[in-house]
């Protein structure tokens, strides 16, 4: 096994976070090594082209919602440069054979469904206002925190279907804190508002979610992956070595530093010396190498640590448009796919002239039946699902089959963290384990086990550099 040249920091996965840290670390003057193990960098934030069409892994915009974020989106648009449009986000669920607004605003309770939602109105306003006298300490649950936020009837018939289909497990074993992040409970101040706007026919605003992401979104217009590449050409200036397919297979802290194997596309395995780590690996992988010989409490937190897989099926088509919105979500056991991409409707770059695209996606685990499905089937399953009414649309697997020039599909084994009740505990011993070796950072979605967006990796990675100076001296 050869041995190359030490490193002062060594960057482990070449997504949104680990490119961030090489950016700094490399812009701090020091040597860094990024090795990637996919040909090309990007991970989540990558993307797949084919015959001029462009599909994202999932939708991965950035929101200028606070002061720090606002700062990373305004790093990043100084590295990109003009690579992305500005627009509002218009995105819909398919609930109770309605296409209406997600999230869904409470004034549509009125104007979509009618008596019946009025109904659903009352028993969230009736909720709510027992979860404020009653307080939230006894919720330990996603279902607890739904039916105290929203009530039991929308919990039973808006939740709980679509929430079992995208996580693979009962509502009732989610722990609390994950889900709070992206359902955000509703501002009792404007639902009210907002209902008695709709029920006298008065335009009212729609955003009504406490601490919900903008409704504004700045996207990459020609893909994700044109920032994770002009990320790549900025760490590559400043320095940093950025090494793709290369699989990191071994990892270990000895005599004051760290021992990295590596394998490269020829097969052959090298050993690198780096002073820090900054790992964005999958945290039970980072674990694994670094217990190679757990005990029973650490091989528990490895195997407590699970993540839910996506696997896209993308359709090239040549009409003009499938769906008006961004992205329809799809509640209900009737559909297996739980949301569908239309890029077009972000931007218009994303695919040819008189063209359009969907991107339809699964949550799954790895090795079941979606993960193994062929390539036809799962198309064949895509068209057949969406034969069935979506709102006003009607006959779209007909139209998909029709125009469809194309179709391929690509497998994420670690889209979501899965935050079942317990997950935390096991969660935090995790961070404690990896906090016993001296240098080393574990960052990003995959590394901290969370649901965090691009811009918050991406100030990961420039912090993780940053503690890390301190951390030798160097600050």
């Amino acid at each position: 096994m050869n041995q190359s040249r030490p490193v002062a920091v060594a960057v482990l996965g070449g997504g949104i976070s680990g490119l961030a840290a090489a950016i700094a670390a490399a812009g701090a003057g020091l040597s860094c090594t990024l090795f990637e193990k996919e040909p090309k960098v990007g991970g989540l934030w990558g993307s797949a082209e084919k015959d001029g069409f462009i599909f994202d892994h999932g939708v991965h915009g950035l929101y200028p919602a606070g002061p720090k974020t606002e700062g990373t989106v305004k790093l990043l648009r100084e590295i990109v440069g003009d690579a992305f449009v500005e627009t509002n986000k218009n995105t819909k669920i398919l609930f109770k054979d309605k296409l209406v607004t997600y999230p869904l605003q409470p004034g549509e309770f009125f104007t979509a469904y009618g008596p019946q939602g009025f109904w659903w109105a009352a028993n969230l306003l009736g909720a709510r206002l027992l979860t404020s006298i009653r307080g939230e300490a006894r919720m330990r649950s996603f279902r607890d925190y739904v039916e105290g936020n929203f009530g039991d009837l929308l919990y039973r018939i808006y939740f709980e279907p679509y929430v079992k289909k995208v996580w693979g497990v009962d509502p009732a074993y989610l722990d609390l804190e994950s889900v709070a992040r992206r359902v955000k409970r509703i501002r009792l101040r404007s639902f009210l508002k907002q209902l008695a706007a709709r029920g006298l026919g008065i335009p009212a605003a729609e955003h009504s979610y406490d601490g919900l992401q903008p409704m504004k979104i700045i996207y990459p217009k020609h893909g994700a992956q044109t920032v994770v590449d002009a990320l790549q050409r900025k760490a590559s200036a400043a320095g940093a070595v950025i090494a793709t397919g290369t699989v990191v297979t071994g990892l270990s802290y000895r005599d004051g530093g760290y021992d990295i194997v590596v394998r490269g596309a020829d097969e052959k395995e090298q050993r690198v010396r780096a002073e820090t780590v900054i790992s964005t690996l999958p945290l039970p992988d980072l674990l694994a190498m670094l217990f190679p010989d757990p005990s029973r409490e650490v091989a528990e937190v490895i195997y407590s640590l699970k993540y839910r897989a996506l696997r896209i099926c993308n359709i090239l088509l040549n009409c003009e448009h499938i769906f008006d919105a961004q992205w329809t979500y799809f509640q209900d056991d009737n559909f297996s796919f739980s949301r569908v991409n239309e890029y077009k409707n972000l931007s218009p770059f994303f695919c040819p002239p008189n063209t359009t695209s969907l991107s339809v996606e699964f949550n799954c685990d790895v090795g079941d039946h979606i993960w193994n499905l062929p390539e036809e089937e799962l198309f064949s399953r895509v068209a057949t699902e969406l034969d069935q009414p979506i709102g006003q649309f009607r006959e779209v697997g007909a139209k998909v089959r029709r125009h469809c020039i194309g179709s391929f599909s690509v497998r994420l084994s670690h889209g979501y963290p899965l935050m079942e009740i317990g997950t935390a505990k096991h969660l935090s011993r995790a961070l404690t384990y990896v906090g016993q070796f001296p240098r080393i950072r574990t960052i990003g979605r995959q590394g901290r086990f969370g649901y965090v967006n691009g811009d918050e990796c991406v100030a990961m990675g420039f912090a993780a550099v940053e503690e890390l100076r301190k951390e030798s001296g160097a600050g």
